[in-house]
Order: structure tokens, then sequence, then C-alpha cells
């Protein structure tokens, strides 16, 4: 009688280490195709005639990528106006910076403890800072899985369709569809959404031993208390503009590729936004996909034309270094103001 019991949290234990390592053996694996992908695509370029391509630019060029790359990131904090009434344009623009420059270079969740530290400076109250953090992210993710569905309908008209869009387009629909009924689901009230935090936090105890489905009922509880209000409105004018930050993202690639000399004859630039737009969701992988798109994004554009790869892997290149290493300059300077002024007012 006391043996049994005890083998009970053994093999809970055992079965929990397992899953634990499957799921890290997942992550591994996904970034190890990645690399594989961007391996087997990059072996096949003439990097001679990239350089060449890079060389091309002239100093006027750079600047246009670098204003659009800035007006890519103010649309990005525009969704912290929308999501919390009342907070100045110039703190939302701190607070996303900032963010953007930990996110790049410090695991989770850094980011969102430096955004939350900068919130609170700005008199906005932890708990109604953490919520809109909260909704700022599925936001992000809302964002990006209905992108898809504008690419499929895009490509319709601009490229020989794939069956990887219908699929990313169904995808990312399912997901979209899960994330806003979930909100849907919590924003019912208090005693709802602390069932529903509780269910999910049991869901993810299988995966993760120290959740605690209880203190997930409490979060979810005080999540709804903070956010209900105008949430639907909210995430109604939040999601299109970050839409809107997608849209200028495939902006700065169709730039890139002009610069570069690839002409619109050569590749229609609406086929270059379609095949972005259907492959937007791999860009919540670790640095927005990196490796993994690029990959993918060559097969879908050399789907509509005959473009030279030296030619579109350069802007690829520019591109790639304009949207991730750009950010971190304003970024930087804005996490050094911040903290400047934090230590003037202490």
């Amino acid at each position: 009688m006391t043996d049994e019991p005890a083998s009970l949290p053994i093999d809970a234990t055992s079965t929990q280490r397992w899953r634990r390592v499957a799921l890290v053996a997942a992550k591994i694996l996904v970034v190890l195709l990645g690399i594989w992908l961007a391996i087997a695509a990059l072996r096949q370029v003439n990097w001679a005639q990239v350089g060449d391509g890079l060389g091309r630019l002239v100093w006027w060029e750079i600047l246009v990528v670098a204003l659009i790359v800035m007006a890519r990131q103010v649309v990005n904090a525009s969704t912290l106006l929308i999501l919390l009434p009342g907070l100045r344009f110039s703190s939302a623009l701190s607070t996303a910076l900032s963010g953007t420059l930990i996110q790049t270079l410090s695991p989770p969740p850094a980011d969102t403890v430096l955004r939350l530290s900068i919130l609170r400076s700005y008199n906005i109250e932890t708990t109604r800072g953490a919520a809109v953090l909260v909704l700022d992210t599925v936001v992000f993710y809302i964002a990006r899985f209905v992108a898809p569905i504008v690419g499929l309908v895009l490509a319709l008209w601009a490229l020989p369709l794939e069956p990887i869009q219908i699929w990313m387009a169904v995808g990312g629909a399912a997901a979209a569809a899960v994330l806003i009924g979930s909100l849907a689901v919590i924003s019912k009230g208090e005693q709802i959404a602390g069932r529903f935090g509780r269910r999910v936090g049991e869901l993810v105890k299988r995966l993760r031993s120290s959740i605690d489905p209880e203190a997930w009922a409490v979060a979810m509880t005080r999540f709804q208390r903070e956010s209900a209000t105008g949430m639907a409105r909210r995430i109604g004018l939040a999601t299109p503009t970050m839409l809107g930050f997608v849209a200028v993202d495939c902006a700065v690639l169709v730039a890139c590729l002009r610069f570069v000399g690839v002409p619109g004859s050569d590749i229609g630039y609406l086929a270059v936004l379609a095949a972005l737009l259907c492959l937007y969701p791999l860009t919540v992988f670790p640095f927005a996909g990196l490796g993994v798109l690029d990959a993918s994004l060559i097969v879908l554009i050399n789907a509509e034309g005959i473009v030279a790869q030296p030619d579109l892997v350069a802007a690829l290149v520019i591109w790639r270094a304009a949207t991730l290493l750009l950010p971190l300059i304003p970024g930087l300077v804005a996490l050094i103001y911040w903290r400047t002024r934090q230590g003037t007012s202490a």
C-alpha cells in the first residue's frame, strides 16, 4: 500500500521530464532545419556577385531604406498608444525601441521586464502595464497569423499558387481564431477568465511541471480586470496598425530589390508582397525567422519571375541588416536616455 502511491509521482516526474526533453528536441530540430535550408540556399549563391549588388547602393538609397525602417518602428510603437490610452507618443516610442533592443540581444522575458519598468516610470500602474503588454503581444501574433490570408488574396493575382501558401493561410486563420476566441472568453467576466486561466495552466503544466494553474487563474483574472473595458475596440484598432507594420516591412524589401537593380519587369513587386505576407508567420522564430524565411522566400519569389539569384540574395541581405540591425541604434539611444532620466530623477 505504501509503495504504489510513492511510484506515481516518480512516473509523473519521468513523463514530464521526457516531455521537456521532447520539447527541447523539437526546438533544436526547427533551428537545425532553418540552418540547413539557409546553407542549402546560400551554397548556390555567387557571393562575389552579391558583393557587387551591395556595392551598387548609393548614399541616398541607404538613407531611404533607413527612413522606411524608422517609419516601421514608429508604426510598431503606435499599438501601445491604442492599447494604453493617455500614453504619450514619446513614451510609447521609447518603450518599443528599448524593448526591441533587449528582445534582439537577450532571451525572454528580459524585454517584457524592461518594457514594464519603462511603463512604470511613466506612472503606469504595474498590473495595468502588464495587461497592456500581454494585449500587445497578442496583437503581434494575430497580425502575423492574418498576414498569410492577405498574402493568399494577393497571390491569386500575382503568383502561381503554391500549396504552401494555402496551408500557411489556413494555419494562420486557425491560429488567429484561437487567439481571438481566447480573448472573447476572457472578456466575459473575472470568474470565466479565472477558470480559463486555470484550464490553460493545467494543459501547460503537462509540458512544464513548474507551472502553477492557480497562479495562472489569478493572473488571468487580474488581466481581465485591467483590460476587459474596451478590449474589442482596442484590439480591432491595434491589429490593423500592426498589419501596417508588416506592410512597411514589405516595403523595405521592395525598396532593397529596386536599389540592387531588380526591376519590376523581372519580378512583379506585388508578387514580392504576396510571398512575404504568406510566409510572415515564420518571423515568430528567433531573429525573425532568419534562414527559414529567407530560403522559403527565394523559392516563392522565383516562382513568379526569373531574377538573378545574387541580386535577390543581395536584396535580402540588405533587408535583414536594415530590419534587424538598424533598429538597435535608436533602441540603444532610447535606453540610455531612459536610464539617464531615471538616474537624474532618483
